[in-house]
């Protein structure tokens, strides 16, 4: 037997389904869990072992797409599961032959799935793309709904966090993958005690999401400890100019593959990022992290899921501006990242310091 799960999102939202595969794989142990997923996303859910077999396509190119479509076409599949709610992704589901195949509702849903949950809007996404398999499975279905009851009568009867999560995430839905990992580490890393290092990843692909650069190198020098500053390709500008701010930073940007940093998070004392896959990554190694939150809030539902992780914010009226981010400010202040100052950030810090 085997099972499917389509999630061809950003990294983020892929890293949230990893609660999705876990119980996947805890539920049907004798079945074989294939993976659809952007490149280059695929080798690292390999090398930490939560999946059987994965195909990669490249969104941008007709020919990956054309090769997926024939590679799934040559596949069988008991069940398939689909948290992604693109028209291109229920469409590539609809190819594939399959007994059942879960997705949200839409109003396209039911040309291409035969089992169509309605999407719990007021969850967090992990909780949201878990709802697929407690719809499908009895024994799973039991014990997410006893957490999620707990988890809403939780929310009516506090106000919004603004340090913590409000309800503790239980074992059986952690993103956490304790994995050990032989690879070789960027030559900068080779002589560092990791764990006595902190890291900071000042990027994100929503610039409104981004944390002011003064703030991430006020806060950075004002630390002890040898600064890391991770990055992707594309930060590598970014990263630069924070990092000849700060004495004897290291600028990994660009540097790491996903097992590369996977396996620094697991190490280092804690990071301050922004909203990003970074922050989802710091999840599934049990890293202690720090978040500044602008523009988005927590109840949209992209929080970070981990019981390690902490939230700084303020309240403004004008948050959220957006499910996720913009470009540029829409009212032209960003006031929501500029009062965000590095004290506050700092006195989270201060748990992670008390806790070593």
């Amino acid at each position: 037997m085997k099972n499917l799960l389509f999630q061809t999102a950003f990294l983020g939202d892929l890293l949230l389904s990893i609660p999705l595969i876990k119980n996947l794989k805890k539920q049907y142990p004798q079945a074989e869990l294939h993976l659809v997923c952007r490149k280059p996303f695929g080798a690292f859910f390999l090398s930490l072992g939560l999946v059987d077999a994965v195909f990669e396509v490249d969104k941008k190119n007709k020919e990956s797409l054309k090769s997926l479509k024939k590679n799934l076409a040559e596949q069988s599949y008991h069940t398939i599961f689909c948290p992604h709610e693109s028209f291109r992704s229920a469409w590539m589901c609809g190819k594939i032959e399959a007994k059942e195949k879960f997705s949200f509702r839409r109003w396209f849903s039911s040309w291409f799935f035969n089992r169509l949950v309605a999407r719990p809007t007021d969850l967090p996404d992990v909780l949201r793309q878990t709802s697929l398999l407690a719809a499908q499975n009895k024994d799973f279905g039991i014990e997410w709904f006893s957490y999620v009851s707990e988890y809403r009568g939780a929310q009516e009867q506090c106000l919004e966090s603004l340090t913590e999560n409000r309800l503790p995430v239980p074992e059986f839905l952690s993103m956490k993958v304790d994995k050990d990992l032989q690879i070789e580490m960027p030559t900068e890393l080779v002589l560092l005690d990791l764990e006595s290092c902190i890291a900071i990843a000042p990027g994100s692909v929503w610039p409104t999401k981004r944390w002011s650069e003064e703030h991430f190198v006020s806060f950075a020098k004002a630390r002890l400890e040898k600064v890391l500053v991770l990055g992707g390709p594309g930060e590598k500008e970014l990263c630069e100019e924070i990092t000849v701010q700060i004495p004897g930073a290291i600028n990994l940007a660009g540097k790491t593959s996903l097992e590369q940093l996977y396996c620094i998070l697991k190490q280092v004392k804690f990071l301050v990022c922004n909203d990003s896959g970074t922050m989802h990554m710091a999840a599934v190694a049990g890293c202690n992290s720090i978040t500044p939150f602008g523009p988005t809030t927590l109840d949209i539902g992209y929080r970070p899921w981990s019981n390690q992780a902490l939230v700084a914010q303020i309240d403004l009226k004008c948050r959220p501006c957006g499910l996720h981010g913009h470009k540029k400010c829409p009212i032209g202040t960003h006031e929501c990242m500029k009062a965000l100052k590095p004290e506050q950030v700092e006195v989270l810090a201060t748990q992670f310091d008390s806790s070593v």
